[in-house]
């Protein structure tokens, strides 16, 4: 007897196959009666299953299924890269930088020396940044401005959703 494949089986007893594995079948089962009976078998084996009602599992079958597995070796760590006290140290210093960059350009004398060479740079460096500021075209001051708005908005999602699951979970 020629051997034929489960899934040609199963194919053929579905109505899935194509019509040259059709074909192929049609004409073992005609030529050799073992064929035959191998699908009668498997076409009686379908009907019986077909007929069957599957069955609904129970209610808190999930959480048998998660109590039945073993802890996972791993520990998953929760904890942020970065201390949260490091962060705010760091953001304080920025702040505290920038505060002063700006209280200095704007408090300089226009055309005194008196000011200083730091205050002088400083004068420039604005000097070049409000020239630049109007050149910007629209269009890429706009990418800029919904970047940090997507960033911001993006932080603070991970924030919320951190404080939420994190507290779900430790219930």
């Amino acid at each position: 007897m020629k051997q034929v494949d489960d899934k040609l089986w199963w194919k053929y007893i579905d109505n899935t196959c194509t019509q040259e594995e059709r074909n192929h079948i049609e004409q073992l089962m005609a030529e050799e009666p073992s064929a035959m009976e191998e699908f009668l078998l498997r076409d009686a084996l379908h009907q019986n299953l077909s007929k069957q009602v599957l069955e609904e599992p129970s209610f808190n079958f999930t959480a048998k299924v998660m109590d039945a597995l073993p802890e996972p070796d791993y520990i998953l760590y929760n904890e942020p890269i970065v201390n949260p006290l490091y962060s705010r140290i760091f953001l304080a210093i920025i702040t505290l930088l920038l505060v002063s960059v700006v209280v200095l350009a704007f408090n300089l004398d226009d055309g005194n020396d008196t000011a200083g060479p730091i205050a002088s740079y400083l004068q420039e460096g604005l000097s070049l940044f409000k020239g630049f500021l109007p050149t910007l075209p629209p269009v890429i001051a706009q990418a800029i401005i919904m970047t940090m708005i997507s960033l911001g908005m993006l932080t603070a999602m991970d924030a919320f959703f951190k404080k939420r699951f994190m507290t779900a979970r430790n219930r």
